[in-house]
């Protein structure tokens, strides 16, 4: 929630926001603008139809094909200042903190705290070396958060920074892919022009808040009719990363959307689920299976099951 409906009156010492009365809002936003606005091209990076955020290492081995790809949250990745790579990770790197095989690819994305995502900002260039020496097989940029009820200007800032992010990834060499972050149309209508006309291969969009608000229909419907409108404007040979969604009607609707382009779910259903003791497909309790043992079993399912009902929502769409 966006603080100024409760401390504004000017008291912008209170604020953690920009708007158009706060002092120096007018030049540090006249500084952002200076900045290119237009996207460099990207690939349509391989990755599998589920992606599942891995938050803790694994404690028993597993075949490389039971896990091709695992996403790692920019929240333990980073400090929770966001101005450094978090110790663990700084010394071991991801896959031995995590105990992954080689094999395994690994993502990051930096859906995360307001906080850690200001402190990456401030300290983002001397961290891009460090984040190309991980590998990951690409990285999603940043979504600096657009509030519905922050000021318009603070949308029109951070909707351009994550840009200005995913452009500096680039640059670096490294593998990005740019999050659509919006908050109304006039916002869809420059993602649709800028990827159209960039070469974008892959981009992100994300439902994270949809997760926070499951009793807010409208939210849902909101965000759903955001992505049909970007997919009825941007060409089927572009890829789109949907993260945060699990509910298996959802997901189906958003298959619908999707329909032949290639896609890929970032949730941590897997996880989570086998932190119940439970696997994918069933509510009865595992008690023979260890926790990673159902990890494992639940990322197989679901890309079995997201792969099914890509294939049957295609069939139907047609």
């Amino acid at each position: 929630m966006c603080d100024a409906p409760f401390v504004c009156n000017n008291r912008c010492v209170n604020c953690i926001y920009t708007c158009r009365q706060r002092p120096g809002a007018a030049l540090y936003y006249k500084k952002i603008r200076q900045t290119e606005l237009e996207l460099m091209p990207n690939d349509l990076y391989e990755a599998p139809i589920y992606i599942p955020t891995l938050p803790s290492p694994l404690h028993i081995q597993y075949n490389d094909n039971d896990i091709t790809m695992i996403a790692v949250h920019g929240g333990k990745y980073m400090s929770p200042s966001g101005k450094k790579i978090s110790n663990r990770f700084a010394v071991k790197g991801v896959h031995s903190t995590l105990n992954l095989n080689r094999a395994t690819n690994i993502i990051l994305h930096f859906y995360v705290q307001d906080r850690t995502l200001e402190g990456f900002w401030n300290g983002r260039k001397e961290i891009y070396d460090k984040i190309k020496n991980e590998n990951f097989k690409f990285i999603i940029a940043p979504n600096f958060s657009v509030y519905e009820d922050s000021p318009r200007i603070e949308h029109m800032i951070n909707i351009r920074r994550s840009i200005i992010v995913y452009n500096e990834l680039r640059k670096n060499g490294i593998n990005a892919v740019p999050d659509v972050s919006w908050y109304e149309i006039k916002d869809l209508q420059k993602w649709v022009d800028l990827i159209n006309r960039s070469g974008i291969k892959l981009f992100a969009f994300s439902f994270q808040t949809v997760g926070l608000l499951k009793r807010s229909t409208n939210a849902w419907k909101g965000y759903m009719l955001g992505l049909k409108y970007l997919c009825e404007r941007i060409s089927e040979d572009v890829g789109v990363i949907i993260v945060g969604l699990s509910g298996r009607g959802r997901i189906k609707e958003i298959m619908k959307i999707i329909d032949k382009r290639k896609v890929s779910i970032i949730n941590t259903y897997a996880y989570m689920r086998a932190k119940t003791g439970r696997t994918y497909h069933s509510a009865d309790l595992e008690y023979l299976k260890t926790h990673d043992e159902l990890i494992i079993q639940n990322i197989k399912e679901m890309n079995i099951r997201y792969n099914m009902i890509k294939t049957k929502m295609s069939i139907e769409g047609e």
